[in-house]
Formats: structure tokens, C-alpha cells, sequence
């Protein structure tokens, strides 16, 4: 994948499949080998400009299993290490242990800054378009099915934020805990009537 604006690559770790079947169009599939102490295959973009006051992430998902506790949809991370245990300052989206609800947690060093957490409620084996505004302290996270919006979106987690001038984006990764499924960019992909 490459950053349109600044023209460079993401990095690669491990071996993604590029080309899957996405919402529209092809994707990233990942797979997971099942253990949270390695990381089988993730995509880690350059330093970017979403650890400081306001910033907002979004990708759509396509969990086809969750095999490990509190795998992330995507970590927002000043290191970039999606290694266990290397999480510094940012901010994640996960599934709750190995439930289809997503929960956001903010890192304050290596800390879990979470206060407060809002579930919102998905499923495996379909498509949803997970968007993350950060906005100080706080995170709120939304997601939509192709038909619009889920009906316990939205949902928010506040605590202690570390922010940082730029940091990674891993996808489909973070803190060593992968989320086998596929990933796609796509905004524009909602056939209903709901929210956009």
C-alpha cells in the first residue's frame, strides 16, 4: 500500500495476501497463527499525523475468525512495534477477548490509559466500515454495515492519551495480537440508506 499524499510504501510484515476479494474491488487478507508472542503478517504504515489533539482513523473489516483475546482491528502506535507488549502512546480498536465488540483503548507509555469503555457490537464474515475519531482524551468509535449504520454505534472510551507528533498506523495488528480477515480503504461503499 502507498500513501497517496507523500508517495512512499507501508511496511510489510510477514506476508499479507494483496488482491483478496474486498467490498469493492481487491483487498488485504490476513492470517494468524493463533499465538499472541508473534506477529504473523501486518501492514504498518509510515509516521503519520494521528497522535495529537484531533485525528481520525477508518478501514473496512472483514473478521473471518477471531482466534486471540483482544485482537486489533488497528493500533495507532508512536513506535510502530506490533510486537506483545511494545505499545507506547496512541490509541486501538479492538474485539473484546474473542467476542465480535469492538472496544478502544488509549495508551499512555506502555499503559493502559482507558478510564471508561463503550462496546459496539459487529459480526465475523462481513464487511464494516470501523471509523475512530480521537479528540483529546477521548475516542470515539463508529461502525456501519454495507446498509449503514450498527445499531450500538456509536460507542467511546476516555482516559489518558500519550499523543506524539506523528505515529503508525498497524493494521489488522497491534500489541502482538492479529485479527485474521480482510481490510479495505474503500469510504464510499454503503448500498443502503443509513448514515455515511
Amino acid at each position: 500500500p502507498v500513501n497517496e499524499v507523500t508517495a512512499n510504501e507501508a511496511e510489510v510484515v510477514g506476508e499479507p495476501t494483496p488482491g483478496a476479494e474486498g467490498v469493492l474491488g481487491s483487498a488485504w487478507e490476513f492470517t494468524d497463527d493463533g499465538t499472541i508472542d508473534t506477529v504473523e503478517n501486518v501492514v504498518v504504515s509510515e509516521p503519520l499525523p494521528i497522535n495529537g489533539e484531533e485525528a481520525t482513523v477508518a478501514a473496512w473489516i472483514n473478521a473471518t475468525e477471531l482466534t486471540e483475546p483482544y485482537s486489533r482491528v488497528y493500533q495507532v502506535d508512536e513506535e510502530g512495534n506490533p510486537g506483545l507488549g511494545e505499545s507506547t502512546n496512541g490509541y486501538n480498536i479492538e474485539f473484546f477477548d474473542t467476542n465480535p465488540t469492538l472496544h478502544g483503548q488509549l495508551w499512555d507509555g506502555s499503559d493502559i490509559g482507558r478510564d471508561q469503555n463503550g462496546e459496539v457490537s459487529v459480526g465475523t464474515g462481513e464487511w464494516y466500515f470501523v471509523v475512530t475519531v480521537a479528540e483529546g482524551d477521548e475516542i470515539t468509535y463508529y461502525a456501519y454495515s454495507q446498509n449503514g449504520e450498527v445499531g450500538s454505534s456509536p460507542a467511546s472510551a476516555s482516559g489518558t492519551r500519550g499523543r506524539s507528533d506523528a505515529a503508525s498506523l498497524m493494521m489488522m495488528c497491534g500489541d502482538g495480537r492479529e485479527t485474521p480477515g480482510r481490510m479495505d480503504e474503500d469510504p464510499h461503499q454503503f448500498s443502503g440508506g443509513g448514515k455515511k
